[in-house]
């Protein structure tokens, strides 16, 4: 939601000027960006920039920002909102159509290919998981929806044709973004659990 907030408040910045200075007390800007850990952060880092020096305390928020830098940003945002909700839609599919302990399993093994390559984003060889590893085979792409789930997190065949390695091309924020994602699956899979009435 939040991602969502951001992309639309630079698209509409970059098409009107006028709209690019946030009010603070704003109620949905306050539930949806501010309200949120990090939020008025994420905001700077969106070339916002608050009115006084603590953002914390900060009445209003103008984006500092050429329209084209805007525009570029909200469709950077919109790409990062579309990964987020395919991970989620992944996430949901694994958890859905096998036994806890094999999606928990086909998880953990796509979490800890993302955790390593975003520790170290330059590496290439962590960009890089040969198609011969026997733990991705069974564990992940052998559980229903893992070849979706890894496919989601960044990692694309290569060859597409019997392929000799699953690649990730994302940039170092992408890998962050997918990292930050997996890490929360547990919830994911809680509040779908909740929502059905089920354990």
């Amino acid at each position: 939601g939040a991602l969502r907030t951001a992309a639309l408040l630079l698209k509409n910045a970059a098409a009107d000027k006028s709209k690019g200075v946030l009010r603070a007390d704003n109620k949905a800007l306050r539930s949806k960006i501010l309200g949120l850990d990090g939020g008025a952060a994420a905001l700077h880092a969106l070339g916002f920039r608050a009115d006084v020096e603590d953002p914390e305390q900060a009445t209003t928020f103008s984006l500092a920002a050429s329209s084209s830098t805007a525009a570029a940003l909200a469709e950077a945002v919109g790409e990062a909102v579309a990964r987020v909700v395919a991970l989620k839609d992944a996430i949901v599919a694994v958890g859905d159509s096998n036994a806890p302990q094999a999606a928990q399993d086909a998880l953990r093994l796509a979490a800890t290919y993302v955790t390593n390559l975003a520790s170290d984003a330059a590496n290439e060889r962590k960009r890089r998981i040969g198609a011969a590893n026997k733990a991705r085979a069974s564990r992940l792409l052998g559980a229903s929806g893992g070849a979706a789930l890894l496919f989601a997190a960044g990692f694309a065949p290569e060859p597409a044709e019997a392929p000799e390695a699953f690649v990730c091309a994302l940039p170092a924020a992408e890998v962050g973004l997918v990292a930050a994602v997996l890490g929360r699956a547990d919830g994911i899979w809680a509040a779908l659990a909740a929502a059905r009435g089920g354990g």
